[in-house]
């Protein structure tokens, strides 16, 4: 019965995750054509009648977004992928995904901060720690790349208070309904050989030096750390890295456990669970 019951989750996850993204973009599509049925002037019957058409969409996609954390499969019992640390500077643990069931393969999932060294300007004009150097974190192949998503503005001041309080909920609710492209913005996805895909997330857009199907080793600059994508309600810069079993999340992957570890020499970065609990270190030299 158990194992008929998870098959029915995953059947059930599997059509959400597609049917989403999908409903999201009609709606959109939707509401965007009742603005302008509203702007050349078009009757009032037709113009409620697209608009409401897209908010309909938008809020089923909102509700299939919600359902996905229902049945979410369980990531499956295996060993951790053991990576190196994807940042060359200094950095520390933001914040973790533990082992339940998660969207998007977003169970044992970390992301870094990259910390910017004493008297070090932002780049281009960016966060504090924007830019910072993205590296390979294990050798493979590059089987998926996007970087044309803009980069979210730091939230700060009064900007900043009015995007903590609805950023957490409509904001993330509505990338989640649009998908894995809309959560992670600009990112990279490795084929590491072994079953296991490595997706580097939250890139800065312009930046990424990498194209599919190019073989890269350890240590390899790929990238700048940016804000795209949902990098949180302050927009901090965020390197999000996360171990799966398929090479796109949105085809209903689950995560694999993942442990950063030192190597060559350099200052100790943090394990997920397996290595130091401090939460900071430095990427390889």
């Amino acid at each position: 019965m158990a194992g008929g019951a998870g098959t029915v989750s995953l059947a059930v996850f599997r059509s959400l995750m597609w049917a989403r993204p999908r409903l999201a973009a009609g709606g959109a599509v939707l509401a965007a054509g009742g603005a302008l049925l509203l702007s050349v002037g078009g009757e009032a019957g037709a113009v409620r009648a697209v608009a409401g058409a897209g908010a309909v969409a938008l809020g089923a996609a909102a509700v299939l977004a919600a359902c996905c954390f229902v049945f979410a499969p369980r990531a499956p019992r295996r060993e951790a992928a053991v990576l190196r640390p994807p940042l060359a500077g200094p950095w520390v643990r933001a914040s973790r995904h533990g082992p339940r069931p998660h969207t998007l393969a977003r169970s044992f999932a970390v992301e870094l901060a990259p910390v910017p060294g004493p008297g070090e300007p932002p780049a281009r004009g960016g966060p504090s720690g924007a830019g910072a150097v993205v590296l390979a974190p294990a050798d493979g192949t590059v089987v998926a790349v996007h970087g044309t998503a803009r980069d979210h503005r730091t939230g700060t001041g009064v900007a900043g208070a009015v995007r903590a309080a609805a950023g957490r909920t409509a904001g993330r609710l509505l990338r989640e309904a649009f998908g894995a492209r809309a959560v992670f913005g600009n990112h990279i996805v490795l084929d590491l050989h072994d079953g296991t895909h490595v997706l580097l997330a939250h890139l800065r857009r312009g930046s990424i030096r990498v194209t599919v199907g190019e073989e890269v080793r350890v240590g390899r600059p790929l990238a700048g750390c940016g804000t795209s994508g949902s990098v949180g309600v302050r927009g901090e810069p965020r390197l999000h890295v996360q171990v799966m079993d398929r090479p796109w999340p949105g085809r209903a992957a689950v995560g694999v456990p993942l442990v950063l570890r030192e190597g060559n020499g350099a200052g100790g970065g943090p394990g997920h669970g397996l290595e130091s609990a401090s939460g900071s270190g430095r990427g390889p030299a």
